[in-house]
């Protein structure tokens, strides 16, 4: 512990931090320039204010965190380290009987903290940003927005094990259309209009009451014009979790909903189980891009020239990505075996890049 804080492992950690940290900062602060030129209508207008401005780009960043930090981390890898080689940095440390190995735990120290970071950003602040971008851009940067969209299906979990299915909410009237609340096995309630207060019982319109017989058949028994469902606990964030897109959701609200969905099948479950297992392992690209380029930008053998390594660099972490994204698609075309296709190719990729880099640093 003492050799990894001292003077040199210091000097490297906040060297090569403070170039990551430099290469994110100007990367986005690009996007932002050439994104308000695109916007450029939309600046000028009045109705909308620097502040609003200013937390849509704040959501942006948390959106595209991951892939910011992770390219700048290659890029960072491949003009640094080949510099330090240069300047023949690390033949004093060797020479003192430090190994190679050891010499990239400062390195590998800021991969972790930016994994972290990842991981923080994931489960506290990407949802809470998510939720403040999509209300943006409903509004359009502040105007009102008097389209009422249809939302994907939503599926609200009870405590006592009943579950409530809508196709469709409008937000503004407190209204839930085309719901199918099952009570139980045997007891199914179908509910056209489900309106919810925030002081009073909820009541459904043209409700129909459909149980079980005696055969197995499930037959309608009841109807009612309109009626007062004072089992439904329903709340607008109850709501608004329900029907959100599982990739804006933490790791926790994922981990809740796929122990609800059990060993379902359906097509929800298979994009939550997508989703959390991206969300748990996206941050280990930040590992990744550093041990991908380390081994060639470390060799003292063969120097590539640093243009040509940093192209290296990434383009293999493009096609990391470009790779993941098809695994997801595989996954959601084959839901039986999705966390197979899923976590093959990471536990592959990690092995072969912990193979070359113990070879090198041995």
């Amino acid at each position: 512990m003492n050799r990894f804080f001292s003077t040199w492992a210091r000097h490297f950690f906040f060297r090569f931090f403070s170039s990551v940290a430099l290469l994110v900062g100007l990367v986005y602060l690009l996007f932002v320039f050439i994104d308000l030129l695109s916007h450029i209508k939309d600046v000028a207008d009045p109705k909308t204010t620097w502040g609003t401005w200013g937390k849509y780009y704040l959501c942006i960043l948390s959106l595209r965190l991951h892939v910011l930090l992770s390219f700048s981390i290659a890029a960072a890898t491949a003009l640094l380290l080949p510099r330090i080689v240069r300047g023949n940095e690390l033949i004093p440390l060797m020479n003192a009987g430090i190994s190679l190995k050891r010499i990239t735990l400062p390195f590998f120290a800021v991969t972790v903290v930016a994994a972290s970071l990842l991981w923080i950003n994931t489960q506290f602040i990407f949802p809470k940003a998510m939720q403040e971008y999509h209300t943006i851009s409903d509004t359009d940067f502040g105007r009102e927005n008097i389209h009422s969209t249809p939302s994907r299906l939503g599926i609200i979990f009870f405590r006592e094990g009943s579950r409530l299915f809508f196709k469709q909410h409008n937000a503004k009237e407190a209204l839930l259309k085309d719901t199918f609340w099952v009570k139980s096995f045997n007891c199914v309630l179908h509910i056209e209009d489900l309106r919810y207060f925030e002081d009073r019982i909820p009541e459904g319109r043209f409700v129909d009451v459909i149980e079980r017989d005696p055969t197995g058949k499930m037959v309608k028994t009841a109807s009612y014009p309109s009626c007062e469902l004072p089992e439904l606990q329903l709340t607008k964030e109850i709501i608004r979790f329900a029907q959100a897109d599982p990739r804006d959701l933490s790791l926790s609200q994922l981990g809740i909903q796929l122990a609800r969905f059990g060993s379902s099948s359906s097509e929800r479950a298979n994009e939550v189980t997508i989703s959390f297992i991206q969300k748990l392992l996206f941050p280990l690209l930040a590992c990744l891009a550093f041990f991908i380029p380390a081994p060639l930008c470390l060799s003292f053998e063969r120097r590539l020239p640093q243009a040509l390594l940093l192209f290296i660099s990434l383009a293999s972490l493009f096609c990391l990505n470009i790779m993941f994204e098809t695994t997801s698609v595989l996954a959601r075309a084959a839901p039986t075996h999705a966390v197979g296709i899923l976590l093959v190719p990471w536990l592959f990729i990690l092995f072969f890049v912990w193979r070359l880099f113990q070879r090198l640093t041995s």
